[in-house]
């Protein structure tokens, strides 16, 4: 175990620094919780328990698709 004499905790050799962790999450972290407004959770939690798992065969049809659209943003983007 080394210590970065800049940070306050010290760092094991191959873990990445908070930057690092920053950058692996990338930008799906913000979009994440840019999605999670209070009004967003209230419609999801009723939805869900109105319905239950009886859409849960909508994720059949979604899932390739938002696959594929993530696969093109990552192309697009540098």
């Amino acid at each position: 175990m080394t210590m970065d004499p800049k940070a306050a905790a010290p760092t094991l050799p191959g873990t990445p620094g908070p930057r690092g962790i920053l950058a692996l999450l990338g930008p799906g972290l913000v979009t994440g919780a840019a999605d999670d407004d209070p009004s967003g959770i209230a419609t999801y939690s009723q939805v869900g328990a109105q319905f239950g798992y009886a859409l849960g065969w909508t994720m059949i049809l979604s899932f390739p698709l938002m696959a594929a659209i993530q696969a093109i943003s990552a192309r697009i983007a540098p």
